[in-house]
């Protein structure tokens, strides 16, 4: 089933359309990201499952929905540079593709500045509040 929802509201109705073992893929587009980085930055202790913790809090909220549903096996993607124009589809979720994404050689000097860019954001976990494009992966258990 394919989703394209700005919130997890509506993931209720889309679960109970869904078989067991069926595959959840939802597109969305960025939120507001000083939004979410002040979301990021809200001082409260961190109660996120370890295997997460890497992952930017801007996506912890749609994967604790998913996982309220009993969905399993979540992985978040960067669509780049948007849905329309895809190249790359990156695991948000794998610290060895997003090295690999952004340590590839470039040819001409705009790409390489906005790949060091790319990568230093990355490194200080601001990536994801500047990604236009994301998308969710789950299986219904």
């Amino acid at each position: 089933m394919v989703l394209r929802l700005r919130d997890a509201s509506d993931l209720a109705k889309a679960n109970k359309l869904l078989v067991s073992g069926g595959f959840l893929y939802w597109e969305m587009k960025s939120v507001n990201w000083a939004a979410s980085l002040r979301h990021r930055t809200n001082g409260k202790a961190d109660s996120t499952p370890k295997r997460w913790r890497r992952v930017p809090n801007l996506f912890h909220e749609h994967v604790a929905a998913l996982e309220r549903l009993g969905f399993a096996d979540i992985q978040i993607h960067w669509q780049r540079p948007n849905f329309e124009g895809c190249l790359e589809i990156i695991p948000m979720h794998e610290a060895t593709a997003l090295e690999y994404a952004f340590g590839r050689p470039r040819s001409d000097l705009a790409s390489r500045v906005k790949f060091a860019a790319g990568k230093v954001m990355m490194q200080i976990g601001l990536l994801a509040h500047l990604m236009p494009c994301f998308s969710l992966l789950a299986r219904k258990s």
